[in-house]
């Protein structure tokens, strides 16, 4: 598989992630703080947005393996690691700590994101 299918595969397994860690994992949880969400809006502009950043993700991550070289397992999970330590978790563990979320919540989406940047990794070192 080339570059552009990678890129495709690891954008759909982004999206489905999103979809299942943010969208439906005890989505009952976000009712406890109501004031920190805003009303469900399920509009085409916003999940397109949704899954823009997610090709933005998959995409991004998808050409810097390759261009640091870094396609085979061990090395696109440690990238994967990375990353995950050095934006997303510390984004949604101090959103947990200052907005009025439920700790569970920010678990969850912490966890959501570890699994999305795993699932690129394996697509990018299975398709590259």
């Amino acid at each position: 598989m080339n570059t552009y299918g990678a890129i495709a595969l690891a954008s759909l397994a982004a999206v489905l992630t999103d979809w299942l860690f943010v969208g439906r994992l005890f989505k009952d949880r976000h009712r406890t703080s109501p004031e920190a969400w805003r009303a469900i809006d399920r509009s085409w502009a916003r999940l397109g947005i949704v899954a823009l950043f997610a090709i933005v993700t998959a995409g991004g991550f998808v050409l810097l393996a390759e261009a640091i070289e870094v396609t085979y397992p061990t090395g696109s999970i440690k990238l994967a690691l990375m990353i995950w330590l050095i934006a997303p978790m510390p984004l949604v563990v101090l959103n947990g700590l200052f907005l009025r979320i439920e700790p569970l919540v920010s678990i969850v989406h912490a966890a959501g994101w570890l699994v999305k940047l795993l699932l690129i990794a394996a697509i990018t070192e299975w398709a590259l």
